[in-house]
C-alpha cells in the first residue's frame, strides 16, 4: 500500500476519532469521565499534528492559499441565502 494513502486513511481515522471524543467530553455525566476524554483529546489532537508534520514534510499533504477575491467571492454567494434565515 502507497506511504501516502495508508497516512491519509490515518489523518482521517484520527479526525473522526477526535469527532467522537469530543462529543463525550461534552456529554460526560462526570468529572472524572470528563477528564478522561478531554485527556484522550488532548492526545489524539497531537497525533494529528504530528502525522500531519510527517505528511507535510514529505509532501503528502499541502496546503495552497486561496486568493482573498475567491474567498470573498464565495462568502457573497452565500450572502443572499444567510440573509433569507
Amino acid at each position: 500500500m502507497d506511504n501516502k494513502i495508508m497516512l491519509e486513511g490515518l489523518l482521517w481515522d484520527l479526525k473522526g476519532l477526535s469527532d467522537l471524543v469530543m462529543h463525550g467530553s461534552l456529554e460526560s455525566g462526570t468529572n472524572k469521565v470528563n477528564k478522561l476524554f478531554r485527556d484522550s483529546l488532548i492526545e489524539i489532537l497531537d497525533l494529528q499534528h504530528t502525522l500531519y508534520g510527517v505528511m507535510s514534510d514529505n509532501d503528502m499533504y499541502s496546503v495552497c492559499e486561496v486568493e482573498e477575491s475567491k474567498i470573498s467571492e464565495t462568502r457573497d454567494s452565500y450572502s443572499p441565502s444567510l440573509n433569507d434565515m
